[in-house]
């Protein structure tokens, strides 16, 4: 994708869907995989959604910190990740 150049429309696109370390931990932890649209089509917000809501099994691990990093970087992004925070779980990056 990235020699592509791919286009990345929404955050879920950019960094659950196609991230198979974010998506074994999240299915690890009961996430259905069709929920984090792994093969299939599923609503972004709906996925960002799931996302937040297991925000918390990143903590301690090399996918959390780099995923700090790279919300954290680029946008400026600070706000702890939860379902009812607007401004990082429903809302582009």
């Amino acid at each position: 994708m990235i020699s592509n150049d791919t286009a990345f429309t929404t955050p879920a696109d950019l960094f659950v869907s196609p991230d198979h370390y974010v998506t074994r931990l999240l299915h690890a932890n009961g996430s259905s995989l069709a929920s984090l649209g792994v093969g299939v089509a599923a609503e972004p917000h709906e996925v960002w959604r799931e996302f937040c809501a297991a925000w918390h099994v990143f903590d301690g691990t090399a996918s959390g910190t780099w995923l700090v990093a790279e919300l954290h970087d680029p946008s400026g992004l600070t706000t702890p990740r939860r379902p009812t925070t607007r401004t990082s779980c429903t809302s582009g990056l």
